[in-house]
């Protein structure tokens, strides 16, 4: 049981099953190898995932309808409180400004028809490559 909320409000609610799933399968595969290969354990117990809601999930382009929601989603990453506190540093809004231009591309995850995360680049000109990323000259890709 996990507590959500404070005070008289709170309420006790069941992790979701995801949160239960994800380390029992990683578990599985171990403790097959701790019988198979180790010769460790006697037997594999039995483990049964919880079941999950099964909802859809669609990836698609983000268009420009989706601004507000790209700036919603930079303001988390930037850990901003909001989309105008992001749009209000300059080093944060080059990001966004201006979106759509060439270059600049992103996806949007829907599950159920519910926004649940974004995710986009912007090719920066040479002009634009400043702090943090240093000038023209800077070598930024090298191998060995």
């Amino acid at each position: 049981m996990q507590k959500i909320g404070n005070g008289e409000t709170a309420v006790e609610q069941l992790p979701p099953a995801a949160a239960v799933n994800r380390p029992l399968a990683l578990l599985r595969p171990l403790l097959r190898l701790a019988h198979v290969e180790w010769e460790a354990i006697d037997n594999v117990p039995r483990i049964r995932l919880e079941k999950e809601p099964q909802g859809r999930l669609v990836i698609r382009p983000a268009v420009q309808d989706d601004l507000e929601v790209l700036w919603d989603f930079l303001a988390m990453a930037a850990y901003e409180s909001d989309a105008e506190a992001a749009k209000a540093v300059p080093s944060i809004a080059k990001y966004l400004v201006g979106w759509g231009r060439p270059g600049d591309f992103g996806f949007i995850a829907e599950q159920n028809g519910k926004i649940i995360g974004a995710a986009w680049a912007r090719r920066f000109s040479a002009d634009e490559l400043t702090s943090p990323y240093g000038d023209k000259r800077l070598q930024r890709c090298r191998s060995a």
